[in-house]
């Protein structure tokens, strides 16, 4: 069956049900626009010729059930991130992920299918104010409650891979003008205001190993969201508008990247003149 995120998980294919919590030093209502801007930027700095993201689609959407919202479609170039020996079987295009993602906020599903076989991930996102351990968010049966795991991710504590590693994403050390970092031991039974954002995992890819699909998708979440974290002040009190033109741009370059195409001497100055107005 398949779902408006695309294919479903089929039961006897899903082979891991994993909840991720990840506090946010925010409220819901900021991350409406701050995860816009950290999911531009992120697949802005993660592209490069024939690897990364390939924005095909970012339109406005009506759901008959839950009204206006956003769909994005993107095709995932893997490239390098997965073994020689699995780009050699599928030549021509390369390996990709296709990624439909269906934004209604706070509640978002995103959908994901491949030409590896048998790889497919949904999941689920939900953003509440402050409410970090709520038990059974997305109403599941008791029967993928027994066999569900919880994850929290600590943005500043968790051990980010070093290749992914950089200083000024670091929000344990980074300081702010609005005095929300740096995050200290403790920091979400401080931090005010704060929202929690919880990520139903539905995934189904036996070629991996169980361990590589955990790191997999934890580290990926753990270096989204500590980026949102660590832009904050780009992005916190600019208006839908700004963040909108901000976003074409970068998915724009990120296309022009991915597709051979380079990014000339005046766009990437273009960037940095837009980096240092956003700091």
């Amino acid at each position: 069956m398949e779902s408006a995120a695309g294919p479903e998980v089929a039961a006897g294919d899903c082979l891991e049900l994993v909840e991720y919590r990840i506090p946010m030093p925010c409220s819901v209502a900021e991350y409406r626009l701050g995860q816009i801007y950290m999911i531009a930027k992120h697949c802005r700095q993660q592209s490069q010729l024939s690897e990364g993201v390939r924005v095909m689609l970012n339109e406005p959407y009506e759901s008959p059930e839950l009204g206006p919202g956003r769909y994005c479609e993107k095709k995932i170039y893997l490239g390098s991130r997965l073994a020689s020996w699995t780009n050699r079987l599928l030549p021509g295009d390369g390996i990709f992920v296709l990624e439909k993602s269906y934004n209604h906020f706070p509640t978002t599903k995103t959908g994901t299918c491949s030409y590896i076989p048998r790889l497919n991930i949904q999941v689920d996102t939900k953003f509440v104010d402050y409410q970090i351990d709520i038990e059974n968010i997305f109403s599941l049966s008791q029967s993928d409650l027994d066999r569900r795991r919880v994850v929290t991710i600590d943005i500043a504590a968790d051990q980010l891979d070093s290749r992914k590693y950089r200083a000024d994403e670091d929000v344990s050390q980074l300081t702010s003008p609005t005095g929300r970092l740096p995050l200290l031991p403790g920091w979400q039974s401080r931090a005010r205001p704060l929202h929690c954002c919880y990520k139903l995992v539905r995934a189904a890819f036996p070629v991996w190993g169980l361990q590589t699909r955990d790191r997999l998708v934890q580290q990926l979440l753990l270096h989204a969201h500590r980026q949102a974290a660590a832009w904050m002040d780009n992005w916190l009190g600019l208006s839908e508008d700004e963040i909108r033109t901000i976003e074409s741009q970068l998915f724009d370059e990120t296309n022009r990247l991915v597709e051979g195409e380079s990014v000339n001497a005046e766009t990437e100055e273009q960037e940095a003149d837009r980096d240092d107005a956003e700091h």
